[in-house]
C-alpha cells in the first residue's frame, strides 16, 4: 500500500530536496520520515553503528517542514528514492504538492537509536565559525590519514577517531556533530550562536536550519 505526502508549498518540498541532497553526499542509504499532526521530521545519518555488535557513536541530522495532516507515520525509507520523487511532485486537490513515499521500506540500526522528544535542557552555545573550523580541519585531518584504495573497516576507524573527539571548550560536543552540521548546509550564518541542548547520553544542536543529535557510543 503506497504512502503519500503533500506539502503546502512548493517551497517546503524544495527546502526537503535540498537538505536530502546534501545527505546523500555523507550517507545515501536511508531516510527515516516521521509524521505527527502537520509536521513532517526527517532523519538521516552522518555517522551510525555498522551493526548490533558496534557500539560507535550516532550523529543524525533532523529537519522538520509544514505537510498537510493525514494521519501520523513512521517510515524508514531509500534515501535515493525519496530523493528521485521529490523531483517530480504531483499535483493534487487544492493545489498540493503530493509525493508518493517508496514501497520499500528498510531497517537500519540508526534508525532503532531513537533520540527523546522532550525532556532536553539547554547548556549554553557555541558559535557557528567554530563548528564550521572543526568540521573543516577534521575532513582534512581525515583524508591524510585515509591511504589510497583503503578498506571500510580503515576508514571506518580513522573517521571514528577524528570525529569523536570533543571540540574545544566543549566535552559533550563531538567534532562529528560539527561536521554533520556543515555537511546538512545548517551552518550558513557565520555570526549564529547555535543553543545547545542534552538529554540523557543525546546532545542537540540546533541552529535556525535544523537540528543535529549525537550520541557518543556506550560501552
Amino acid at each position: 500500500m503506497s504512502v503519500t505526502i503533500s506539502f503546502t508549498t512548493a517551497d517546503a518540498v524544495a527546502d526537503m530536496r535540498t537538505f536530502l541532497s546534501r545527505a546523500a553526499r555523507v550517507d545515501d542509504t536511508a531516510a527515516r520520515l516521521v509524521v505527527r499532526g502537520d509536521v513532517l521530521a526527517v532523519y538521516v545519518a552522518a555517522f551510525s553503528p555498522k551493526g548490533l555488535l558496534d557500539r560507535g557513536f550516532t550523529v543524525l541530522g533532523l529537519r522538520t517542514v509544514r505537510v498537510v495532516a493525514t494521519g501520523d507515520l513512521d517510515l524508514v525509507v531509500p534515501l535515493r528514492s525519496v530523493l528521485d520523487r521529490l523531483a517530480t511532485p504531483e499535483m493534487a486537490s487544492g493545489d498540493r504538492l503530493a509525493v508518493v513515499l517508496p514501497a520499500q521500506q528498510m531497517t537500519t540500526v540508526w534508525a532503532g537509536i531513537s533520540p527523546p522528544r522532550s525532556g532536553w535542557l539547554p547548556v549554553g552555545s557555541v558559535s557557528s565559525t567554530v563548528l564550521a573550523d572543526h568540521a573543516r580541519r577534521g575532513a582534512i585531518e581525515v583524508a591524510k590519514a585515509v591511504p589510497t584504495a583503503a578498506g571500510d573497516h580503515i576508514v571506518h576507524s580513522v573517521r571514528q577517531a577524528v570525529w569523536t573527539r570533543s571540540i574545544e571548550g566543549r566535552d559533550d560536543v563531538p567534532a562529528g556533530a560539527a561536521f554533520a552540521a556543515d555537511a546538512f548546509g545548517f551552518l550558513a550564518d557565520p555570526l549564529e550562536e547555535v543553543p545547545l541542548f542534552v538529554s540523557g547520553p543525546w546532545v542537540r544542536l540546533s541552529p535556525r536550519r535544523g537540528h543535529i543529535l549525537a550520541r557518543r557510543g556506550v560501552a
